[in-house]
C-alpha cells in the first residue's frame, strides 16, 4: 500500500503529546486518503492546516481519526458504485413496447 505522511511539522503543528499521537495516526494514512479531494481540497490535509496555529485537543485527534475512517469508507462505496454503473452500462437496453 502506498502511503503519504501528513506530518505535523509540514502542516505546522507543534509536537506536543497530542501532536505525537497525530503523527502516529498520520503515518498510517494511505495515499488515496491523502489525495481524496472535495471541491478541490484535499480533505485530510485541509482539516489539519485549518488548525495549524493552535494545539490540538485529544478530542480533535479522535475527530481526525473518524474523518479518515469516513473518507476510507467513502472511497470504498464510490468504487462499489462505479462497478455497479459499469455493470448496468454493459447490459443491453431492453425496451418493452406496448
Amino acid at each position: 500500500m502506498l502511503a503519504c505522511r501528513l506530518s505535523c511539522a509540514t502542516i505546522g503543528l507543534g509536537l506536543s503529546r497530542r501532536g505525537a499521537e497525530l503523527e502516529a495516526v498520520s503515518a498510517l494514512v494511505s495515499l488515496a486518503l491523502c489525495e481524496y479531494a472535495i471541491s478541490g481540497y484535499q480533505v485530510a490535509e485541509k482539516w489539519l492546516k485549518d488548525r495549524r496555529d493552535r494545539g490540538l485537543t485529544l478530542e480533535e485527534v479522535r475527530t481526525y481519526r473518524r474523518i479518515l475512517t469516513a473518507l476510507a469508507r467513502t472511497i470504498e462505496v464510490q468504487a462499489d458504485i462505479d462497478d455497479l454503473c459499469l455493470a448496468v452500462e454493459a447490459k443491453p437496453a431492453t425496451v418493452a413496447w406496448a
